[in-house]
């Protein structure tokens, strides 16, 4: 059986392993499981020389630390529960499985880069300019970080962490050996139209002006719209096309924020209810900004913001 086989099939059927093989080979083939963090089996490295014996994956809860030790004892080894490995659990966990929204390019190759990290070699990280991350993030074995992808591949770095509401082309895979794309769930997205509009107008106009503006839908949160508008089918029938939420909100709130246009001076009435698409994603995003002003068609206006504030929570 290969050995990504067997590490996945004894990770489903016991609580703690302890994997004598490079840390590497054990991230690669377990990263397709990590798809929670509940009931997470404990995994312990030792090194082929027994003097090392690493914390590497675990539930708090079941004390992987205290099974390190305990390994470390019957080897003769020296236990290390630093906080590494608690930094690449919860880096893996986010990362991999989703549970705070993120997703993941289809294309990432998870296992390679986890298994970079913890090996110590050259991995770049790329966030988008207005995304804010933990100061905790930064203790990760980051050798740098960059602002787009373009100027890190420029800089000789062939493995990537990038964190994104961005959207990623073919040039990308080919300047890289592996990355982690994650798209973070940070668009709402105003619209504006009148009662019949189908989902598919919708739903076009939302995707056409998001890849104008090299915008993923992967990282559309919501539809926001006047709150009249809500029970429309084609509102709801494009929310579950895009697979996102709705959030709308009254005319009255609505013309008030655009006669404030001082507070949100990207916000002006416009002709054929441009204003409606673009003050609901204000609201809806708590931006002062837009991303994208208001983008007509023959019978959807739409505009874009970027949810603030732009934390990503651990």
């Amino acid at each position: 059986m290969p050995v990504p086989n067997m590490l996945q099939d004894l990770f489903q059927r016991y609580q703690t392993l302890v994997c004598v093989m490079p840390a590497g080979v054990v991230i690669r083939g377990l990263a397709p499981l990590l798809v929670n963090c509940e009931n997470l089996p404990s995994v312990l490295i030792v090194d082929l020389s027994g003097k090392f014996v690493v914390s590497l994956f675990g539930d708090t809860d079941k004390n992987t630390n205290h099974f390190t030790r305990e390994v470390a004892k019957i080897t003769g080894g020296q236990e290390v529960v630093t906080d590494f490995g608690d930094q690449v659990h919860s880096l893996s966990l986010d990362w991999i499985s989703g549970d705070k929204g993120w997703k993941l390019h289809p294309k990432s190759h998870p296992g390679d880069v986890l298994a970079a990290l913890i090996n110590h070699q050259p991995v770049a990280l790329v966030k988008d300019g207005d995304l804010n991350l933990p100061a905790s993030w930064m203790n990760f074995p980051w050798t740098q970080a960059f602002p787009d992808w373009q100027t890190a591949a420029a800089s000789g770095y062939r493995k990537l962490v990038v964190l994104t509401c961005r959207s990623i082309d073919d040039m990308f895979w080919q300047s890289v050996d592996h990355a982690l794309v994650c798209f973070l769930p940070l668009l709402a997205v105003g619209v504006n139209f009148p009662p019949g509009t189908s989902g598919d107008d919708i739903s076009q106009a939302v995707l056409t002006v998001l890849l104008r503006f090299n915008l993923s839908p992967e990282s559309l949160v919501c539809l926001a719209t006047a709150e009249d508008l809500r029970d429309e089918p084609g509102l709801n029938e494009a929310a579950r096309l895009h697979h996102c939420s709705l959030r709308t909100f009254s005319r009255e709130r609505i013309n008030q924020m655009k006669n404030h246009t001082d507070s949100f001076p990207a916000v002006r009435p416009s002709r054929n209810g441009g204003g409606v698409a673009e003050t609901a994603a204000h609201l809806a995003s708590g931006a002062e900004t837009l991303l994208v002003k208001n983008q007509r068609f023959k019978r959807v206006t739409v505009a874009i913001a970027m949810i603030k504030p732009l934390l990503v929570q651990t």
